[in-house]
C-alpha cells in the first residue's frame, strides 16, 4: 500500500506537523506501507497535492480540519485513491460524523486497520462539498471567525456564532425540493451531507453520508430567549424536536433569495449567488475508515 499524508501546518490549535508526519511514517513502516508526508504550502493548495498524489497512491490522508478535508477530498473525487482523515482541526465535523477517533495519535495508529467505503458528495452550482453548505447565522459566523488571525479553536468560533446570532437578519427564500416549491422565512438555511458542523453540534440529526440524500435544514426566526433552548438541543442532537426547525431529505434543491450574499462551504467563508442549485453524487468519493472489528465499543468523541 502506498500512502500520502497531506498536512495543514496551521490547522487547529497547538498542532505539531512534524510530530504528525513522524507518527504517520512510523505507523506506515510497521504495516509494511510506503508513506510520504507533505505540508500544504498555502490555502487551497491541498486539492492540487491530493490530485497529484492520487496518480499512484492507494490512500491520501488529510491531516487538518474540515477545510483541509474539503480540499483533499475535492482532489480525490473521480480517482481510485481513498481519503483518510487525521482530525487535527478545531471542529472536525467530518471525522465526528464518520465515528473516527478524535485523538490524533489514535487516528494515525488505526490507519492500517481501515477499509475503503463509498461516500456521497454534495454539489452546489458545480462546486463540491462534503459536510455542509449554508447561509444565515452559520455563514456569518464563518466569515467573522475567518477574519481573525489569532483566535483559533472551538470557543472562539462559538463566540463568533453568538455575535452572528445577535446580528441576524431573517431572509425570505423560495425553495424547490425535488420539484416541490415552498416559500420560507429563515435565519438559517443549511444543506447537509453529514450530521454535524463539528464540535458535537448536530445540525442534521441522523443524516448519513452514504444514503444518496442531502438534508435541507431550515430554522425559522426566533427570539434570543428561545435561542437559549435551541443551543443545548443543537449539541444534544435533538434540534428536530423544536417546531422552529425542520430537516427535509432531498436529492435536488434550488433556493432563491433576494440577493447574492455570504455562504459557508464546509465551514469556510465564500460568496454565493442569489440562486443556488444543489445536488448529490452518490458514492463519488472513497473514504478510508476503520473496519468494524477495529473500532472499540466506547465512543470515540468522548
Amino acid at each position: 500500500m502506498k500512502l500520502v499524508c497531506i498536512i495543514n501546518p496551521v490547522a487547529g490549535p497547538h498542532r505539531d506537523p512534524e510530530a504528525i508526519a513522524a507518527r504517520v511514517r512510523a505507523v506506515a513502516a510497521a504495516a509494511g506501507w510506503d508513506a510520504t508526508c507533505r505540508q500544504s504550502p498555502g490555502p487551497g493548495r491541498c486539492a492540487d497535492l491530493a490530485r497529484e498524489a492520487a496518480a499512484d497512491a492507494d490512500i491520501v490522508v488529510a491531516a487538518g480540519g474540515d477545510g483541509t478535508v474539503h480540499d483533499v477530498a475535492t482532489g480525490l473525487v473521480g480517482t481510485n485513491a481513498a481519503l483518510a482523515i487525521v482530525p487535527a482541526g478545531s471542529g472536525n465535523g467530518m471525522a465526528r460524523s464518520l465515528g473516527l477517533p478524535l485523538d490524533v495519535r489514535e487516528a494515525i495508529d488505526r490507519l492500517p486497520m481501515g477499509e475503503a467505503r463509498a461516500h456521497d458528495v454534495g454539489t452546489m452550482d458545480g462546486r463540491m462539498f462534503f459536510c455542509t453548505v449554508g447561509f444565515g447565522i452559520d455563514a456569518e459566523a464563518a466569515w467573522r471567525y475567518a477574519a481573525t488571525t489569532h483566535e483559533r479553536g472551538v470557543l472562539p468560533y462559538v463566540w463568533h456564532a453568538v455575535l452572528a446570532w445577535f446580528a441576524r437578519e431573517p431572509e425570505t427564500v423560495r425553495v424547490t425540493i425535488d420539484g416541490h416549491t415552498r416559500t420560507e422565512r429563515v435565519i438559517l438555511f443549511v444543506v447537509s451531507n453529514i450530521e454535524q458542523y463539528g464540535a458535537g453540534a448536530k445540525i442534521a440529526p441522523g443524516a448519513r453520508p452514504d444514503d444518496g440524500l442531502l438534508r435541507i435544514c431550515l430554522l425559522a426566526p426566533t427570539s434570543s430567549v428561545a435561542a437559549l433552548v435551541l443551543l443545548p438541543r443543537l449539541f444534544r442532537g435533538t434540534l428536530d424536536r423544536s417546531w422552529r426547525y425542520r430537516c427535509l431529505p432531498a436529492k435536488e434543491v434550488v433556493v432563491e433569495r433576494a440577493r447574492p450574499g455570504r455562504i459557508q462551504i464546509d465551514g469556510e467563508p465564500a460568496e454565493g449567488t442569489a440562486r443556488l442549485r444543489f445536488g448529490i453524487m452518490p458514492g463519488a468519493l472513497r473514504v478510508w475508515l476503520p473496519a468494524p472489528s477495529a473500532v472499540p465499543s466506547r465512543r470515540s468523541d468522548r
